[in-house]
């Protein structure tokens, strides 16, 4: 390819090439990358993979490179003797797609890194919804769309009684956590609990992208109007902040 680390005098960005730490692989057969911009640098972050790890995890990809590889190779720029493709989407989403590939136990891990004994899962681990923008892009396996759509599921319940239990006891939780002093009480962020809550109108702008997410659009979109409903920072009562800003005019309409 033709990128380099030094300054390119026809451009006024500085072109790096970064290996991935975790995807650079002994048995690597391709090379995939993306490119993202920081201020005056653009960055190329290299994924030395396996083709056939690769087709295992995404019928896309299994496709492209099932193929005559006469083909595909004939096409692609190589990188230290490898063929390359370009994938048009942030580092960290090809970063976490490619350890939900790699690692069977990446998913599993990650999710109950976010769970309470009590509760169950408290929020979407952070990595989860670029998995779930690859794993639609590229087609995954059922169970891997499944693995990830279920912990949106588990947050927004399509079932109305599921999801107001889970509120009532995460509402239990915040009101216990609380603590009201004689000097705090006048204070707005002595009784913000928001942090006890996970985020509906990132989930709601999020789902509204992802088909596999449409069926929690209606509960999470009645969290954000009951939340709205009793948002009033200067009452002196427990208050999420919902920033409707953050949607779109015409959902805020809606």
């Amino acid at each position: 390819m033709s990128v380099s680390n030094v300054d390119n005098s026809g451009t006024s960005l500085r072109k790096v090439v970064k290996k991935s730490e975790t995807f650079w692989r002994d048995d690597r057969d391709v090379v995939l990358f993306t490119i993202h911009q920081t201020d005056d640098v653009e960055v190329y972050t290299m994924y030395g993979v396996r083709k056939s790890t690769l087709g295992l995890g995404s019928e896309f990809l299994d496709l492209t490179f099932g193929g005559p590889q006469g083909v595909f190779e004939s096409v692609s720029e190589m990188y230290e003797g490898l063929p390359t493709m370009r994938l048009l989407d942030d580092p960290a989403d090809v970063d976490a797609f490619l350890h939900a590939i790699y690692f069977p136990g990446y998913l599993f891990k990650t999710l109950e890194e976010q769970k309470d004994p009590e509760v169950g899962l408290l929020r979407i681990p952070p990595t989860y919804p670029g998995i779930l923008r690859l794993a639609e892009k590229l087609v995954a396996p059922p169970e891997v769309i499944r693995a990830v759509t279920s912990a949106f599921e588990e947050l927004y319940s399509t079932f109305m009684r599921k999801w107001m239990d889970r509120e009532g006891v995460l509402m239990d939780n915040a009101y216990d956590d609380l603590d009201i002093t004689p000097n705090s009480e006048g204070q707005e962020s002595a009784w913000d609990i928001t942090r006890h809550f996970s985020d509906p109108v990132f989930a709601y702008n999020l789902a509204k992208g992802l088909p596999s997410l449409y069926n929690i659009l209606p509960t999470v979109a009645y969290d954000i109007a009951h939340a709205r409903a009793t948002f009033d920072p200067s009452s002196g009562y427990p208050f999420r902040r919902i920033d409707i800003t953050r949607l779109a005019e015409q959902d805020r309409q809606d």
